[in-house]
């Protein structure tokens, strides 16, 4: 019986080789590739009730390799193509969060079952009874997750665990290679998106205007820290500003004037407004001047 198991997992394995060099689109790779795996488990459940295992040797060689091995294409599979079904490329920053969020669900995923999977990894077999025979005790308490959803007959909980961690890890393979081109992406549309314009007035009415912004509680409803807006300032012109706390020190020793830029600028746009103004009159009266009383 062990025998045929193998064949069965080195024909799908060679169906699965097959399919990913005939099928270039993900997503239909993916989905594709879900239904034959699952198709395969199905073949194995069937061949299992109806024969059941031979040793208990047979039994955990199956539920400790053969079946995780199999179990891990159909979670890698599905996975994938969820996220790739679901992920909203079109818009970089929020794909590139999207992945970051999927990622930390596996992470998560490998906090709460870790023990067996550094078990698997270790090639340990000291607890090879208790992790993978269907009438161990362990096995018996099914998590709450899986409770009532599988047939004992057949499923082992500690298998099903282990072919998710073996299926998730390469789905983590992938996203990470995704989120570094998610974050080359990301900052290319920075670049083409960032605008072309460099200050050519004084720093210090840049940080000026920076405190003036901050003063104001002008973003996001007045929780923006002075440190953002500078970085904000800073990138947007590129320009360094320094110490913002001591460019506001300088700024209240001022003579005169304290906020100098800010009235330069109130007089610039009061000044267009009445020259505006000015012209909209002249339009008015055919190009003349308008006559004061």
């Amino acid at each position: 019986m062990k025998q045929d198991f193998i064949a069965i997992q080195e024909a799908l394995f060679e169906q699965l080789a097959l399919h990913e060099t005939q099928t270039p689109n993900l997503l239909e790779r993916t989905k594709r590739g879900a239904q034959i795996v699952g198709k395969v488990l199905a073949q194995l459940k069937a061949h299992v009730l109806e024969n059941d295992f031979e040793s208990k040797e047979e039994e955990i060689t199956f539920y400790k390799i053969i079946f995780p091995n199999i179990h891990s294409q159909n979670v890698y599979y599905s996975r994938l193509f969820r996220i790739e079904a679901d992920s909203p490329r079109k818009v970089p920053a929020e794909y590139k969060r999207f992945l970051e969020q999927e990622n930390e669900r596996i992470n998560l995923f490998f906090e709460e079952h870790g023990a067996l999977f550094i078990y698997h990894r270790s090639k340990a077999s000291d607890m090879d009874e208790v992790y993978f025979l269907r009438n161990s005790l362990y096995n018996n308490n099914y998590p709450d997750d899986l409770d009532g959803m599988l047939d004992t007959r057949f499923c082992n909980p500690n298998s099903i665990r282990l072919g998710e961690l073996m299926g998730l890890e390469r789905v983590k393979e992938y996203l990470e290679k995704a989120m570094e081109k998610a974050d080359a992406a990301l900052e290319e549309s920075r670049r083409a998106l960032k605008p072309q314009l460099v200050w050519t007035a004084r720093k210090a009415d840049l940080a000026e205007l920076g405190y003036a912004i901050y003063a104001s509680k002008a973003l996001n409803h007045g929780r923006a820290e002075l440190k953002q807006i500078f970085a904000w300032l800073e990138a947007s012109f590129s320009i360094s500003l320094g110490n913002p706390y001591s460019i506001f020190r300088d700024l209240r020793v001022r003579k005169g004037e304290r906020a100098r830029f800010s009235e330069v600028m109130k007089s610039a746009l009061e000044k267009l407004m009445e020259e505006m103004d000015e012209d909209t009159s002249r339009a008015f009266n055919g190009g003349k001047a308008p006559r004061h009383p």
